[in-house]
């Protein structure tokens, strides 16, 4: 019982120390702008914020905020694969012979395994069915295509929602 409070001690601090390093003051001094200056509409304070921040305009499209969530979400099922691929591991290093544990950890593992990979996937595959179909279905002004996702003499193709 021990072993498994300080192993979830150990997971809680390795997973909110990088916060506090995170949490350090800011040494380089804010841009001074007037929210007046910055934004028309009432933002709350937004605008001024993310001007101070150093944060890019303009990024309000629908396809960027999906392949932001979508990247977001597969970091987070990335962490839990790799804490339950951790705790099989030490499930097993502990299990002092006792074969109930050891194949607790074996299973607890193998669908670690097997949930990432198809996970992942998932995730590739959507990948690839989203580029072709964006590609696919492009309007092109004026000319041909080339094999390579450009035009000659019209507009230029290629963006798509992870790139």
């Amino acid at each position: 019982m021990f072993f498994r409070k300080f192993f979830v001690a150990l997971s809680i601090v390795c997973v909110f120390l990088p916060t506090l390093a995170l949490a350090a003051p800011d040494v380089t001094p804010p841009k001074t702008t007037t929210p007046a200056a910055t934004s028309t509409t009432s933002d709350f304070g937004l605008t001024t914020s993310a001007d101070a921040a150093g944060l890019p305009k303009g990024q309000t499209d629908l396809m960027g905020l999906v392949a932001n969530i979508i990247s977001t979400v597969l970091s987070l099922v990335g962490v839990i694969f790799l804490v339950l691929f951790i705790y099989g591991g030490f499930i097993w290093m502990t299990a002092a012979g006792d074969t109930s544990k050891l194949k607790k950890a074996k299973d607890l593992m193998t669908s670690a395994v097997i949930g990432a990979v198809l996970i992942f996937s998932a995730y590739f595959i959507t990948k690839f069915v989203i580029n072709e179909l964006v590609s696919s279905t492009t309007i092109q002004s004026g000319s041909t295509t080339t094999g390579t996702g450009t035009t000659t003499g019209g507009t230029t193709t290629g963006s798509t929602l992870w790139d």
